[in-house]
């Protein structure tokens, strides 16, 4: 996800029995504070799939914010201020935590790295570019090709075993 969806998560938004995550909105920062806006495209507006792991540590904060005393409900933020639920958590605070955690890491990127490094991924196992584009928002795949083209020619394709599929 961008930086501004992920900001604008809800609770309301993740479905954790499907595995599933509703991007249907983006935060950004304005000169009259910030606003909820729609996504950057209409591609954005998207249902992605979520793996076990992550519904797990969904499931663990949501916990976790119950016990701090933040009653969560679907409308509440998913990354709310600790001390009210029903005021979103400002992009740059959140932002910066993961950036700082990545550099006690070693990992000199910013949370939006994380975005690339999952499509780069994706693709370099194989992930068909077209669900590549469709679970980053891309209104078109060529905008995936155009990005992430260099993991792309970076793989090596065996014709040898596709040709004889066409000639039978």
């Amino acid at each position: 996800m961008r930086t501004g969806e992920l900001g604008a998560l809800t609770w309301n938004d993740v479905d954790l029995t499907n595995k599933t995550i509703d991007i249907n909105k983006a935060i950004a920062k304005s000169s009259k504070g910030h606003i909820i806006k729609e996504t950057k495209s209409k591609a954005g507006m998207r249902n992605i799939s979520i793996n076990p792991l992550v519904v797990k540590h969904l499931r663990e904060y949501r916990e976790y914010l119950n016990q701090m005393g933040n009653i969560f409900n679907l409308s509440s933020w998913v990354f709310s201020e600790p001390s009210d639920t029903s005021q979103h958590l400002p992009i740059t605070i959140w932002s910066n935590r993961v950036a700082q955690a990545m550099s006690d890491c070693n990992i000199k990127h910013s949370a939006h790295s994380l975005r690339h490094s999952h499509a780069s991924n994706l693709l370099m196992n194989n992930c068909p570019l077209i669900q590549v584009s469709h679970r980053l928002g891309h209104a078109d795949a060529s905008i995936t090709l155009k990005v992430y083209s260099h993991f792309l020619e970076e793989l090596t394709v065996d014709f040898d075993k596709y040709l004889p599929k066409i000639h039978a």
